[in-house]
């Protein structure tokens, strides 16, 4: 050690370190500041997008349960019925009955014809996941609709 320092190696090892340092301080600054940051906003995203995900769930089982085979047509559309409601493609006022009437076009597209009760039970049920729904962001609802379609095959 003491051959470094009557050297001065140790010296101009400090001062370069000074100097890397200095001129790469903002960048280390930033991934602090990122590495502290950034799990909170991925925890939050995630809470209210599963949100939205876990309501869809919730459709599918009740649509499984009431409708039987007719459920996993109406099931994908209905997500796609999601999606577009809250990217605004549905009026405000009537969300819920552009709704209906989107996955009747989809049921008869397919040839499923839906009974009075099974049209009462889609309509409690848009109803229900419309409201749940109402105080989401888009991007939260775009992200678990997107996560249920593409667990919506492993799920099933």
């Amino acid at each position: 050690m003491d051959i470094l320092q009557r050297t001065g190696v140790l010296d101009k090892i400090m001062n370069t370190l000074y100097h890397i340092g200095k001129d790469h301080i903002i960048l280390v600054i930033s991934f602090v500041i990122a590495v502290l940051i950034l799990p909170f906003i991925a925890r939050r995203f995630k809470t209210e997008s599963d949100y939205v995900y876990k309501v869809l769930l919730l459709v599918k089982s009740v649509l499984g349960s009431k409708l039987g085979s007719k459920g996993q047509v109406i099931l994908d559309a209905w997500a796609e019925g999601i999606k577009r409601a809250s990217d605004g493609a549905f009026d405000e006022a009537d969300k819920v009955d552009q709704l209906i009437r989107f996955l009747k076009i989809v049921a008869s597209q397919n040839n499923i014809e839906l009974s009075d009760t099974d049209v009462a039970i889609i309509t409690e049920l848009a109803e229900t996941s419309i409201s749940m729904l109402q105080g989401q962001k888009k991007m939260d609802i775009a992200v678990g609709v997107d996560k249920f379609q593409s667990m919506s095959h492993v799920i099933a």
